[in-house]
């Protein structure tokens, strides 16, 4: 009796620490995404101003007659190639951290991810295409 006591009390030992290692590899799984979208959200709030302000000269050159819509898609597109890299790289290092079981990792590499998008999209312009108008 106290055999099968004893074994009873290992399987639901065993039980709950798969148990709670699975709800907490959930948690951190939560917490790495929800990391991860709040830089996706500052690469997004990065990226709308500068495209409002490009658009803006943009519409200024229209209004002088100028076919200055072009300069706008060119932006946009170069715009577009540091926002995709941006979240490719946010993504790599929601599943490294998640491999390492490391918040600060994510952190820390959504931080240098951020950064470094900030300082590819503030060289995007339409000024030099629109003075070649």
């Amino acid at each position: 009796m106290k055999f099968v006591l004893f074994c009873s009390f290992l399987a639901f030992c065993a039980f709950e620490t798969a148990f709670s290692d699975a709800a907490a590899d959930r948690r951190l799984s939560n917490q790495l995404y929800n990391m991860k979208f709040a830089s996706m959200q500052q690469i997004n709030d990065i990226t709308n101003p500068i495209l409002q302000r490009i658009q803006r000269d943009v519409d200024a050159a229209k209004t002088n007659g100028k076919n200055a819509q072009p300069c706008y898609e060119t932006a946009r597109i170069e715009m577009k190639s540091y926002v995709d890299p941006g979240f490719s790289n946010l993504e790599r290092c929601r599943v490294d951290a998640l491999a390492a079981k490391s918040i600060p990792y994510a952190s820390s590499c959504n931080s240098e991810v951020v950064s470094t998008f900030r300082q590819n999209a503030n060289t995007v312009s339409a000024q030099s295409c629109l003075t070649n108008l």
